[in-house]
């Protein structure tokens, strides 16, 4: 799974999600879908402010919603902290 990001005016999360016909099936692919957007919706904390584009490969198609939910809530994490970088610390 890949994650594309880029921060966006405003303070909205937008998302998109990119899943090829070698993926699998319709039925497979929208299944997977299903599971993305539900993780989202399920999220308590988005990072806002920014664009997300998820790409995934034919090995996603086996991976189950707590492996979803965990790579999304860890690419999360890495959205806010890139936001909000901690401040320099001076040598002294």
């Amino acid at each position: 799974m890949g994650f594309y990001a880029r921060s966006a005016e405003g303070n909205a999360f937008r998302f998109g999600l990119v899943a090829p016909k070698r993926f699998g099936l319709a039925v497979e692919r929208n299944q997977f879908r299903r599971r993305v957007r539900e993780v989202i919706r399920l999220s308590p904390e988005l990072p806002l402010g920014f664009d997300v584009v998820i790409c995934v490969a034919k090995p996603c198609r086996e991976l189950g919603f707590d492996v979803v939910r965990k790579t999304l809530h860890w690419a999360w994490g890495r959205l806010r902290r890139a936001k909000d970088p901690r401040p320099a610390v001076t040598g002294g």
